[in-house]
């Protein structure tokens, strides 16, 4: 009676045709047929069988749910009806019912809820199936989610309340295993009821200011949505400046931007306002300040110097030139500076100088190369006279206050660098060979320039030309510390037999374990003084450094306090002997900063030189009597030089545990004598008493020792062939003592058989051997007859020296009783 639209019945349709009687009667054809409802019918022709029956074929019920009737029929007789009810076959797809609006409110809630329509798979509705509605997307809610089809197939969701965020809003319709069925309806954005900050504009910024992109809002609903399409308008409601295009309408994001921003010319809280119809304002707040630039302070660099530039500079020598620009607030700017360099009305050079790095500093490091604008000059753009101007250059983002501190010097003009030529730095190296040791020190053409590197970095000078010569021979025992006293009075002496001008003479020894110092030096205290004498060993690199330190002695500078050094300087105004200044390296060209060095001239390391001694030997070589200038046309000129004449060489050495007269020499020399006089006197007396000669005197400190009160001299005494002969004894009275020279035994007269005891022998490798009766002269001197170096002052009766160029029988040999000397005849 009931079966599915487009079931095939499992049972067929049969009939049985009767007589009058009621019997069966077989071969009766028999014509079945469709009658209502479709379908269809499989061999509806069939005759009864024996027993009156006839079974038509297959019946396919039709697709359209209702009555589906077969007749069957006989020739003559009524037709016999067969009917099925055909209902909707199972649930195959969803189609939507009713119609959703394609966009609503976000968080509203439709009017008309979701449905679908339940078909079979012939698009029959299907009654009586269970569907789930489902939010898939953007949010909401949906009341009684679980619905069924009703006799029309049909099942409506509950009310659908949108989300809150604007976009997509998805449910989904399910059934079983079937294909969901999505609804989409858009959210669109609720009316405007505020406004928000969209830009991030800074708190402060520089006054005339132009920020490229004005200030931006949102336009929101009460769910925080973007609202699009709404008017705003930007304007100035406090302090100065202008917005460009101030209306604007949002865009798809809520978002309204204003053109852009000038800051007004005056410091202060500078507001600018957003209003929309019907919505509460909203501001943007800046706190303009005023911005400044300037130069602060040119210099040349070459070694050290102060923020204002106030160490001079050498004429010749590179440096670095730095142009300090200051900014008054935290920026980002990059400006460059134009800098022109003078000699008197002369352009010699103009250079543009790119920032280093954005963003001007408020308070420049000079540590930091970075922060400065530099300008590398070699040591031919240095000339005497050399002057300099810079100018900032600015385009019009950067909001300068006062443009009249952008030109170094202000307003017109230039400035003096201050460069000036000094005289070369003439640096005589005598490798000293000491008998005791049997070390010779190792310098020569090959290492002198590692020995002066740091020489060239740390002392003021353009020039420097070392001279290398012959080895020099000592008995005295470096092993002892208070020895090396002795050694500098003899490189003193030796520099004055010479006959040296403004040459520093540098004792060069060889390091041996247990040397007990890299160095010792004297430290004049003028700078005319002679005493330019001083002793390095030869261990590099650390030799270079102590080069330049005891050469800092010599050029008048006491210890800097580090590392606790005997006699430091009182005056040094760095605590720690720290730099004061950053430095540069004119052979590197780095800048060296002013914290974690120490000055050279201390015993802490690692060292550069301070500002402080690199002004003072900067001073000390520009006021130098006794230098000699080297020009092409005329050689050396310039000097300070006492024509050589005859006399007598004094010298010894003050302690307050004694005094020390050594034995004199009569020879031919400048002049030496002391620069002040002092509370020491020596003095030549003759045979009755009478004062050939008398000098006062204070001495030369050492930089080195055990006793702050030593004292150094040696002076060669301008004395006529008469005075010298009448010379008997020599007196040095002190404040420490008193000590009289007086000759050992009567000294020869010319013409005399020498003594038979001198002699020289010839020893492999260019030495020679002299032996002399060292109780008659207590000292000898030998020297090179051609270049009158000295070869070495010997004692102790046998010697052995380097003989230079010079046959051992050729050699100059002065034998000292103490008073007077005499040449002396070799055997």
């Amino acid at each position: 009676e009931r079966a599915f639209v487009g079931a095939i019945l499992v049972q067929a349709p049969a009939v049985v045709v009767r007589d009058q009687f009621d019997n069966r009667m077989p071969g009766v054809p028999v014509e079945f047929a469709v009658a209502a409802g479709g379908g269809s019918i499989m061999e509806g022709s069939r005759t009864t069988d024996d027993q009156g029956i006839a079974t038509a074929g297959r019946w396919t019920i039709g697709t359209v749910p209702g009555a589906n009737t077969l007749t069957a029929r006989v020739e003559g007789l009524p037709p016999l009806t067969f009917t099925v009810s055909a209902a909707p076959g199972p649930a195959a797809r969803l189609t939507p019912h009713g119609q959703l609006p394609d966009t609503a409110f976000v968080g509203a809630v439709l009017g008309q809820s979701p449905g679908v329509v339940v078909r079979d798979r012939f698009d029959n509705r299907v009654p009586d199936v269970l569907v789930e509605f489902v939010v898939a997307a953007g949010g909401g809610t949906i009341m009684e989610g679980s619905r069924t089809t009703d006799d029309q197939g049909i099942a409506t969701a509950g009310s659908w309340r949108l989300g809150t965020v604007s976009g997509a809003n998805t449910l989904t319709a399910r059934v079983g295993g079937l294909p969901p069925l999505p609804f989409t309806v858009s959210a669109a954005p609720g009316p405007p009821v505020r406004l928000t900050p969209q830009s991030q504009l800074p708190d402060r910024a520089f006054v005339s200011t132009i920020f490229t992109q004005g200030p931006a809002v949102v336009v929101r609903d009460e769910f925080d949505n973007g609202v699009p399409g709404v008017p705003v308008e930007f304007a100035v409601t406090a302090g100065g400046g202008t917005i460009v295009d101030g209306s604007r309408t949002t865009n798809g994001q809520g978002v309204a931007t204003a053109g852009s921003w000038r800051l007004g010319a005056e410091a202060g809280q500078i507001t600018v306002t957003a209003t929309a119809a019907g919505l509460p304002p909203l501001s943007f707040s800046v706190d303009a300040r005023t911005f400044n630039l300037s130069i602060a302070a040119v210099h040349l660099n070459q070694g050290s110097q102060t923020l204002q530039g106030g160490i001079g500079s050498v004429s010749g020598r590179p440096g670095m030139l730095r142009v300090v620009v200051q900014a008054s607030e935290s920026n980002n700017f990059a400006p460059a500076v134009l800098v022109r360099l003078f000699q008197g009305a002369t352009l010699l050079r103009e250079a543009r100088i790119e920032a280093p790095v954005a963003g001007v500093p408020t308070q420049p490091n000079l540590s930091v190369g970075q922060q400065t604008w530099n300008l590398a000059l070699s040591a031919a753009e240095v000339v005497p006279g050399l002057a300099v101007e810079a100018l900032l250059e600015l385009d019009p983002s950067i909001p300068d206050l006062d443009p009249t501190d952008n030109r170094f010097p202000r307003g017109t003009g230039t400035v003096s660098l201050d460069a000036r030529a000094l005289a070369p730095l003439r640096i005589v190296f005598i490798p000293v060979h000491t008998t005791v040791q049997n070390r010779t020190g190792n310098i020569s053409s090959t290492n002198v320039d590692a020995f002066l590197q740091d020489t060239r970095r740390w002392i003021p000078s353009s020039s420097i030309l070392p001279t290398i010569r012959q080895p020099y021979t000592t008995s005295v025992d470096l092993r002892v510390a208070g020895n090396w006293s002795r050694l500098v009075a003899e490189i003193q002496v030796v520099r004055i037999i010479e006959g040296a001008t403004d040459e520093y003479y540098q004792g060069i020894v060889g390091f041996f374990p247990g040397i007990p110092w890299g160095g010792f030096a004297y430290i004049p205290r003028s700078p005319g003084s002679a005493f330019r004498s001083g002793i390095t060993y030869d261990a590099l690199p650390g030799a270079s450094s102590v080069l330049a330190h005891e050469l800092g002695h010599n050029l008048g500078r006491d210890h800097a306090p580090c590392g606790n050094p005997g006699n430091p300087d009182a005056f040094f105004p760095h605590p720690g002997a720290t730099l004061g200044s950053p430095g540069h390296d004119i052979l590197g060209g780095s800048i060296v900063p002013a914290s974690g060095y120490y000055d050279y001239m201390s015993y802490c390391w690692p060292v550069w030189t301070s500002d402080h001694t690199f002004a003072r030997i900067l001073n000390w070589r520009r006021q130098d009597p006794l230098a000699r200038w080297q020009s092409s046309a005329t050689g050396i000129s310039g000097s300070a030089d006492s024509p050589e004449t005859e006399g007598l060489l004094v010298w010894g050495r003050i302690r307050s545990d004694g005094v020390t007269l050594e034995p004199a020499f009569r020879l031919r020399t400048r002049p030496v004598l002391p620069e002040v006089g002092g509370p020491h006197v020596v003095k030549g007396l003759a045979a009755d008493g009478s004062e050939v000669f008398r000098l006062a005197f204070a001495g030369v400190p050492v930089a080195h020792g055990d006793d702050p009160d030593e004292r150094h001299f040696a002076y060669f005494i301008p004395l006529s062939s008469s005075d010298l002969e009448r010379v008997e004894r020599i007196e040095l009275a002190t404040p420490h003592g008193t000590v009289v020279r007086q000759p050992s035994a009567p000294l020869r007269a010319p013409g005399e058989p020498m003594d038979p005891e001198l002699r020289t022998e010839a020893r492999p490798g260019g030495r020679v051997r002299v032996t002399w009766d060292a109780a008659r002269y207590p000292a000898v001197m030998v020297r090179d007859p051609e270049s009158g170096q000295v070869l070495g002052i010997i004692r102790g009766g046998d010697a052995e020296l380097n003989s230079g160029t010079w046959p051992t029988d050729r050699l100059d040999i002065l034998l000292s009783d103490g008073v007077r000397s005499r040449a002396g005849t070799q055997r």
